[in-house]
C-alpha cells in the first residue's frame, strides 16, 4: 500500500473510534509524524496501530492490552528507535536536517531577503537582485532553525499539555509560549539594529532557484512510495 492510501484510510477509519481511543490514537499519529523517521514507515506503522485500535473496539478490549503497554510515548519511542537503528548514517543525517531547505526558503529567502531588503530597495526604484547577507540575517536564521527543531521535538509534549484537561497547566503553557514569542521577536529586532555587519552578498534568484530545486528533489524522494 502506498503512503497516500495509508493516510486516506487512517483519516477515514480513525474518525469511527470512540473519543477516548481517538485521543490515544492521535497521540501516536503526532509522535510518529514528527519523528525523525521515513514518512512511509511512520504511516505504515500508524496504519498498523489503527488496526489494533479498531480490533480493540470490535472485541470490546482495552487498547492497552493489544499494544502490550499503557505508555503510548514509550510504545512509539521503541518503534522510532528500531526504525532509526536500521538507517545508514546519511539517512539519519537527512532525517535530522530535511527541514533546513524549507526554513532557508521561507524564513531567509522570503522574510529576510525579499521582505526585509529587496522590497524596500524596489520601492526606492533600485533594481537590485544582489542581497547583502548581514550578521543579523545569519544569526536570525540560526535562531529560526533552533526554534523549529525544538518545536518539532516538543510537539508531542505540547499536545499532551493542552489536552490534559488541566486548565492551570493549559494557561501556564499558553503564557510561556507568548513570552517565548515576545522574546523571540525582541531578539530579531535587536539583531537588526545592532548586528549590521555585511558578511557577503548573494544573488537572490540563484539562491532561491537552488533552494527550489532542492525542495523539489526532497518532495520526489519523500513521496517516491506514493
Amino acid at each position: 500500500m502506498r503512503t497516500k492510501q495509508y493516510i486516506k484510510e487512517i483519516n477515514k477509519y480513525s474518525a469511527t473510534l470512540s473519543k477516548e481511543n481517538q485521543d490515544k490514537f492521535n497521540e501516536i499519529l503526532l509522535k510518529l509524524r514528527f519523528a525523525k523517521i521515513d514518512n512511509y514507515e511512520a504511516e505504515e506503522f500508524s496504519h498498523h496501530c489503527l488496526d489494533l485500535f479498531l480490533q480493540a473496539e470490535e472485541t470490546n478490549t482495552p487498547v492497552e492490552e493489544l499494544l502490550a503497554t499503557d505508555d503510548i510515548n514509550a510504545f512509539c519511542e521503541e518503534f522510532i528507535f528500531e526504525s532509526q537503528s536500521g538507517y545508514s548514517f546519511l539517512k539519519k543525517l537527512y532525517c535530522k536536517i530535511n527541514y533546513l531547505p524549507m526554513i532557508l526558503f521561507i524564513f531567509t529567502g522570503i522574510f529576510e531577503m525579499l521582505i526585509g531588503y529587496l522590497l524596500k530597495a524596489w520601492v526606492h526604484k533600485q533594481a537590485l537582485l544582489t542581497v547583502p547577507v548581514t550578521l543579523s540575517m545569519a544569526v536570525n536564521t540560526l535562531i529560526a532553525i533552533c526554534v523549529t527543531y525544538i518545536l518539532f521535538n516538543k510537539t508531542y509534549y505540547l499536545y499532551k499539555i493542552f489536552n490534559c484537561g488541566d486548565k492551570k497547566k493549559d494557561r501556564l503553557a499558553t503564557i510561556m509560549l507568548w513570552l517565548a514569542f515576545c522574546m523571540l521577536t525582541a531578539i530579531f529586532i535587536l539583531t537588526k539594529l545592532f548586528l549590521t555587519q555585511v558578511l557577503f552578498s548573494l544573488n537572490y534568484l540563484i539562491f532561491m532557484s537552488v533552494l527550489g530545486v532542492v525542495l523539489i528533489i526532497q518532495h520526489l524522494l519523500n513521496n517516491r512510495n506514493q
